[in-house]
């Protein structure tokens, strides 16, 4: 019986565990600037599941000298 506040215990998988994604982003270099450390820690799990190496940082200053150091190919970041 499916509820608010239940799992579901299917044993059919999640459609996303059919799919590999860890070449998707291979050799890509992913910049993930945010302040909250949850928000960085969920982005930089998911884009290192895509085979991305991920660079986390928390303000723009950081941002801007890990931009210089590494040229990211894609920069992900919260808007204040």
């Amino acid at each position: 019986k499916k509820g608010k506040g239940t799992l579901n215990k299917s044993s059919e998988p999640h459609f996303l565990s059919l799919v590999d994604t860890s070449f998707i982003l291979k050799g890509k270099k992913v910049l993930v600037v945010d302040s909250y450390p949850d928000t960085k820690l969920l982005f930089t799990l998911v884009f290192e599941d895509c085979g991305a190496e991920v660079i986390a940082v928390e303000s723009a200053g950081a941002a801007m000298a890990a931009i210089e150091r590494s040229q990211p190919d894609l920069l992900i970041s919260d808007i204040r």
